[in-house]
């Protein structure tokens, strides 16, 4: 099944070329979704975080500030072997 030939789908590579009236999914990095916000957010690879060596501290502003951008809806995924999967499926709401 080809679900990304049906969906339309906005690349943000830079902070000026996001047309917030869009009706499309939004593909961009955390980094430059910054000041930004969305009805639906979900990052990608959070329950692979931190990566070996990398201070957790460090490691979780990054799933901070894309969480931080959705108004209505956050969707994360536990897959993966890292700490924050860990600490996801410990989560009870």
């Amino acid at each position: 099944m080809t679900i990304s030939s049906k969906l339309s789908v906005d690349y943000r590579l830079r902070v000026d070329d996001l047309d917030p009236t869009s009706n499309k999914i939004k593909v961009m990095t955390i980094m430059v979704s910054k000041g930004l916000e969305f009805p639906v957010v979900a990052p990608p690879g959070v329950g692979h975080m931190p990566a070996p060596g990398e201070d957790e501290k460090d490691a979780a502003g990054v799933p901070y500030v894309a969480a931080t951008r959705a108004t209505q809806r956050l969707v994360i995924g536990s897959g993966g072997n890292g700490r924050f999967r860990r600490q996801l499926e410990r989560l009870t709401f």
